[in-house]
């Protein structure tokens, strides 16, 4: 399973929810962390960097900014781009610990 796969599968950073369900499963939208750093410029997504987000989730990040969407959120920072990298980073992390274990299905 690829990460964007996997990350599809897990509930938002954000309020812990899903967008949808298919076949009783869980479901929300990636959504890419794009940073220059990482390789990002116009129409250029870096690969598997993201975060799940509910669909409205992914909309008011686009429409409104990542500062507003934590606000609206509850969550408060200095850094809104270094909470959302931080959190891209981490469920990366998570997901190649559960490759590397076999156990790519886990959420």
């Amino acid at each position: 399973m690829t990460f964007e796969q996997w990350l599809r599968q897990q509930p938002s950073c954000l309020s812990r929810q899903f967008s949808e369900f298919v076949d009783g499963q869980g479901r929300c939208e990636f959504a890419h962390v794009r940073r220059v750093k990482r390789g990002a410029g116009v129409g250029i997504k870096p690969p598997d960097f993201g975060v799940p987000l509910t669909h409205e989730e992914h909309a008011m990040q686009h429409n409104k900014g990542e500062a507003y969407t934590l606000a609206a959120h509850g969550i408060i920072t200095d850094n809104a781009a270094q909470w959302f990298e931080t959190q891209a980073q981490e469920y990366y992390e998570k997901w190649q610990s559960l490759n590397e274990k076999g156990e790519k299905n886990v959420s």
